[in-house]
């Protein structure tokens, strides 16, 4: 548990209600050890409006999370009456707390003194005892619609968290700080984090910098020791090569300096934009070498006078980038680089080049009434063609709850359209100028195809990218799905030197990019599919939801695991969030068969077979959707249509048996039990 918020320093001290959100959730003021209402659910109400600190929050919006299985005049009711058991804890404070309006509920700001808010604004240098529990510990499992929403939530504080730390590191390195001042913000940093290697490198380096080249290595060996029980990973080249300069075993001895920024974060650091000029005839050239796309989203235009056309519009464009920066593939410029191009109209060409980038998102904001007009284009720089417009109109309800909506909207959109360019781009290259990249795309195309003869080759082109580029993270992990998929297709002539690759591959990935939620998502699969390791794959796969929140993969893979474990309330959930994240993605399939895994886990077999039959449709030669579906079938009463299931399966897999499959499938007991019965009601070969 953390140490509790000092209070800031008040001429005239009134009294104030000090909320913590991390670990057991707390609230008390000096009137009042404890101010917290008895029920849970009116817990979280409290803990809801903490988390808008002080913004308003329909009603609507609160009954949908917490009541969300109920009709909604109960949902309503059963809101009134937390609102009144709260009205009650909460008056022993001794200050006015909870503002209760006809149709929105929000805490007076001015009254309240909330830990979180300390972390998000402490100023640069300001020691903060940063948290290491996890936000709302005792709040979870209330009902689905919030329990997600508090995973997002989680999620999304423990990223902003991360890189207020990552950022005061660099501070301290940049400022020649102390070496102890380095040495506890790395503390702070792997308190949350064990696997941080930057951080690692940072201590080592700063204790040689004291002179103290023994407990230097002690800690390369801690960190060692961390790699190897967490990821199944050796530290990487860079932190080996740090070892051996201490023990004087490199050929070189160059003086030992504060670790560098990481390089995309310098080149958006160090980033400057000319002045506005006239187009020029020759422009600079985009590097499309890079390993990622690349996009800019700019300010978001909307008239003077508009305040909730402006507003809308700064907040779309803050979430945007936000949503965009968590996807993993995609490298995002900042807002404050981008705030800069405020001139409209802009060549997208100009900008691109001036930004070394490959699209440009813009877009306008105007009210007319009661409803507003929402236009957004995604542009490809190089030619200055639009690869995407959309125009929309929308009634202006809840300001808030629009933004996130429209939000989650643009980038489940845009993202795709990025991709598929991307991918359209590569296929028109010559073999001959092809970079990782574009191999990683063309691989990963051929392997959602689940056809044999294009599954090997997308193993070959993944193979390539990584001669092609060693350092690449990206065509690793994905190399290591390959390897999965080739174990759960039952294609694999070695599963033992499969499931060995898959492990060394994600590993491999994460010491080269160690907060990549792709990585971070497929190292959990690879633990919970080939080792059954489901508490190292949940560390990894929370990991990757905080990391990247708008990842649809590590959903969809949180998804997986969750089901094999007989949690089918949240596989679907996950598998819901990551198909509306990525609705185009070439994998979509295999999320689908996701929420069918889910509902057959939870027992809800018509919602299974449905979701079965649509990714069946999706793509008819993915196995393990083909066997969930034939025992939901079973448990349908349907043998016919089970039994056609179980044929489909032998037709891909001419060699399978129940007794190889129930040896290696990632189930758990309870469930691997029933599901052999079922399948072999539907007519698999023993």
């Amino acid at each position: 548990m953390m140490s509790s918020i000092a209070l800031p320093a008040r001429e005239q001290r009134a009294p104030v209600v000090q909320f913590s959100l991390f670990g057991r959730f707390r609230v008390w003021s000096d009137a009042a050890p404890d101010l917290l209402p008895r029920t849970r659910k009116s817990r979280a109400v409290l803990a809801i409006l903490a988390l808008e600190g002080g913004r308003p929050v329909r009603r609507t919006r609160i009954a949908g999370l917490l009541w969300d299985r109920v009709p909604e005049e109960q949902a309503r009711n059963s809101l009134r009456q937390a609102v009144s058991e709260l009205t009650n804890a909460l008056r022993g404070a001794g200050v006015a707390v909870l503002d209760a309006r006809r149709d929105d509920l929000r805490l007076h700001a001015d009254a309240c003194v909330i830990d979180l808010a300390a972390f998000e604004n402490a100023a640069p240098g300001e020691r903060v005892a940063w948290p290491q529990a996890a936000l709302l510990e005792d709040l979870g499992e209330l009902a689905p619609a919030f329990d997600q929403w508090l995973h997002g939530e989680r999620a999304r504080i423990d990223r902003r968290l991360r890189e207020r730390m990552e950022a005061e590191i660099e501070r301290l390195c940049r400022a020649d700080s102390p070496p102890e001042q380095r040495i506890a913000a790395a503390r702070d940093l792997l308190a949350r984090d064990a696997t941080h290697e930057r951080a690692w490198r940072l201590i080592i380096r700063s204790l040689a910098d004291m002179g103290d080249t023994g407990q230097a290595l002690r800690e390369y060996i801690a960190c060692e020791t961390a790699l190897r029980r967490l990821l199944d990973a050796a530290p990487s080249a860079e932190t080996r090569a740090l070892r051996d300069l201490l023990r004087g075993t490199s050929p070189a001895r160059p003086a030992l300096a504060p670790a560098p920024i990481p390089q995309q974060r310098a080149r958006a650091l160090a980033m400057t934009v000319p002045a506005r000029a006239p187009v020029a005839p020759a422009l600079a050239p985009i590097d499309h070498n890079q390993r990622q796309a690349s996009i800019a989203v700019l300010p978001f235009a909307a008239p003077a006078g508009q305040a909730d056309a402006i507003l809308l519009a700064n907040g779309l464009v803050e979430g945007v980038i936000h949503e965009l920066s968590g996807l993993g593939d995609l490298f995002v410029i900042g807002r404050g680089t981008s705030l800069a191009y405020t001139q409209q109209p802009l060549d997208p060409r100009v900008v691109g080049a001036e930004l070394g980038v490959r699209y440009i998102l813009s877009g306008s904001v105007s009210s007319s009434g009661p409803r507003l007009r929402i236009f957004n284009e995604l542009i490809e720089t190089v030619g200055g063609s639009v690869v995407r417009a959309d125009r929309r109109n929308v009634a202006l309800d809840d300001l808030f709850d629009l933004q996130d909506t429209l939000t989650a909207e643009i980038v489940s959109a845009i993202a795709p359209s990025v991709r598929e360019n991307e991918l359209a781009r590569a296929r028109r290259k010559p073999p001959s100028s092809l970079t990782a990249y574009d191999l990683l795309l063309r691989g990963l195309d051929r392997m959602s195809w689940l056809e044999p003869t294009a599954f090997a080759e997308a193993g070959r082109l993944l193979r390539r990218g990584m001669e092609l580029d060693p350092g690449f993270a990206a065509v690793r992990s994905h190399a290591a799905t390959w390897h999965n998929y080739n174990l759960a297709q039952g294609w694999s002539s070695d599963p033992a030197a499969d499931t060995a690759a898959a492990a060394r591959l994600a590993g491999e990935a994460l010491e080269r990019d160690h907060n990549d939620a792709v990585a971070l998502a497929i190292q959990g699969q690879t633990l919970s599919f080939t080792r059954r390791d489901y508490s190292a794959a949940r560390h990894f796969l929370d990991r990757a939801i905080s990391v990247g929140p708008s990842a649809s993969l590590a959903w969809t893979l949180s998804s997986t695991t969750h089901g094999w474990t007989g949690d089918g309330e949240s596989a679907v959930a996950h598998a819901m969030r990551g198909l509306r994240l990525s609705p185009r993605d070439p994998f979509a399939f295999f999320t689908e068969h996701m929420v069918s895994q889910g509902h057959y886990v939870a027992g809800d077999f018509d919602e299974a077979v449905r979701w079965g039959r649509k990714a069946f449709a999706s793509n008819p030669m993915l196995t393990s959707n083909l066997r969930t579906l034939a025992a939901a079938l079973v448990m349908q009463g349907e043998i016919d249509a089970a039994r056609e299931m179980a044929a489909q399966v032998v037709k891909l897999q001419p060699d399978f048996s129940l007794r190889r499959f129930l040896a290696r499938t990632p189930f758990s007991q309870s469930i691997r039990d029933a599901h052999g019965e079922r399948l072999r009601l539907a007519g698999l070969p023993s």
